[in-house]
C-alpha cells in the first residue's frame, strides 16, 4: 500500500511477477493497476483452469481501505482438467466465455487433449485463463 503511494498519480503502477488472482486482488486494492506474470499461460499449459465461483456475481470490493488486505475473498476456483472427474464431463469448458471454442468444446474433450498431449489442449486452457484474468481486471477497474 505504501510503495504504490510513492508513484505519481498519473503514472501507471506496474507490478511485475504478481499473478495469482488473490495477489492481483490484494495489490489492486493497494494501488497497483497493471500486472505481468506467466501464471495464466503456465497454469494453462499444465491443465489448470481458472473460473469465477458462482458467488462472484454478488461480489463487492471493500471501500476506504485504511490497511492492506491480506486475505482475498473466495471468488474463483481452479480445475485440474487432467483429473479423472472430467472424463465424462460434457459441459462446456466455460459456458460464459466470449470465446466460441470455450463454449463449444467440453471439459471431457479438453481432458482427452491433455491425456494425448495434443497442443490444442494447452492453447484452449491458456485462452480460458487469459480471459479469466482480463475479466478480473475489468471487474476491478469498474468497481473500484
Amino acid at each position: 500500500m505504501k510503495t504504490a503511494s510513492y508513484i505519481p498519480d498519473k503514472a501507471i503502477r506496474f507490478a511485475l511477477g504478481v499473478g495469482t488472482p488473490d495477489d492481483i486482488y490484494r495489490c489492486y486494492l493497494m494501488g497497483w493497476d497493471m500486472f505481468d506474470c506467466v501464471i495464466p499461460t503456465r497454469e494453462g499449459r499444465h491443465g489448470r483452469l481458472f473460473n469465477f465461483d458462482s458467488k462472484f456475481k454478488g461480489f463487492k470490493l471493500p471501500k476506504n481501505l485504511k490497511r492492506p488486505i491480506f486475505e482475498a475473498p473466495n471468488f474463483y476456483k481452479t480445475l485440474n482438467i487432467s483429473n479423472a472427474e472430467f472424463i465424462d464431463d460434457f459441459s462446456p469448458i466455460n459456458s460464459q466465455s466470449k470465446i466460441p471454442e470455450l463454449r463449444r468444446y467440453t471439459k471431457a474433450y479438453l481432458h482427452h487433449l491433455f491425456k494425448v498431449n495434443e497442443p490444442l489442449g494447452q492453447k484452449l486452457a491458456s485462452l480460458n485463463n487469459l480471459e479469466f484474468f482480463a475479466d478480473l481486471m475489468e471487474f476491478l477497474k469498474k468497481n473500484k
